[in-house]
Formats: structure tokens, sequence, C-alpha cells
């Protein structure tokens, strides 16, 4: 009966994700800090565990292609900008660089219509969430305050990284394909090893 169901456990998961990332900023907002952090640390757990359960249970969807990121976005995003504005402004520098990976990444999915995933994605995002859970716990833990230049001049770095390899396989994927102009005036992206 289990096999039945374990094929929409990542995307639950993934979903509930997206929806614990809402909660966090107003959780925060609203005085439940320690609550707040806590559902954080859950919610960034659960990014390793619906992916790692997708690929296990060969259970990959189009539904937790598209989520998945969207739910890490979310979360990230969301809870920098509660920091930075609320806690430490350092936090202005990932969210900047996060929104550019998120630009690129999206530009590169319009020519190859798959998500595009580096290895060191992966590392920057592990990083990224241990910095914000960091500066989120400075509120209730101000000794963490000492750590959180280095972890976030660690995830800049990282970040930096990414951008440069998201960079190098768009200008790689750009570099198959040809652009077609139709008469509608619509843009189509050809492979051009295949035409």
């Amino acid at each position: 009966m289990f096999n039945k169901y374990k094929r929409h456990l990542p995307n639950i998961i993934t979903t509930i994700r997206f929806i614990l990332a809402l909660s966090i900023p107003f959780l925060y907002l609203n005085g439940y800090i320690l609550l707040s952090i806590i559902i954080f640390m859950v919610a960034a757990i659960s990014d390793a565990i619906d992916g790692y359960l997708a690929r296990k249970w060969n259970v990959v969807s189009n539904y937790g292609e598209i989520i998945d990121p969207f739910a890490d976005k979310v979360l990230s995003i969301g809870v920098m900008v509660l920091i930075a504005i609320k806690i430490n402004p350092l936090l202005y520098i990932p969210l900047f660089l996060e929104l550019l990976i998120i630009l690129l990444g999206v530009y590169g999915y319009k020519y190859n219509r798959k998500r595009n995933v580096v290895p060191i994605g992966k590392v920057k995002t592990f990083i990224l969430f241990t910095a914000i859970a960091i500066a989120l716990s400075t509120s209730v833990i101000p000794t963490l305050k000492i750590i959180i230049i280095p972890i976030i001049g660690i995830t800049i770095i990282f970040q930096a990284l990414t951008l440069k390899e998201y960079y190098g396989k768009l200008s790689k994927s750009k570099k198959n394909y040809r652009v077609i102009i139709e008469e509608d005036s619509s843009v189509i992206f050809v492979d051009s090893d295949n035409n």
C-alpha cells in the first residue's frame, strides 16, 4: 500500500516546505522567533529529504522539478529579506547574489527546457541555509553574531562560484541553439546539432 503513495511523498514534502516558507516571516514578525527558527530548520532539512526520496524511488515529477526550486527560493529569499531588514543588513549581499542566480537559472531554462543544476549549487544551498539559520538565530543567541560575518563571506564565495558555473552552462547552451524568429514574431530556440 505504501508503494502506491510513495510517488507522491516527495511532492508533499516540497509543498509543505513552500507553506512553511511563507509562514516564517509572519511568525517572526509576530514575536514567535524561536518557532520561526525551528520551522526554518525543518524546511531547510526537508529540501534534502524530498530530492533524495524522489531520486531513490525514481519518482521525479514535472511538479517537483518546478515547485522544488521555487519553494527553495521562497524560503531563502523571504527569510533573507526579513533578516536583512530586521537583524543584519549584510544579508543584502547574498540576497542580491541569490536573485542573480535565480535570473540566470530562469534565463537558462528557456534554452534547454530543464533545470540547470550544478553540483556546487547544492553545496551553496547548504551553506546559504546554514548562514540564514545562524543569522536568524542571533535574535535568540546574540553570541552567534561573532561567526555570522565569516559565514556570510563563505556564502558569498559559493554564490559567486555557482554564478560562474551557471553562466558557463548558459553560454554553452546558447552556442548549441540558433534562434528562429517566426512571421508572427514568436521566437523559437532550435538545437543546432540536430538541424
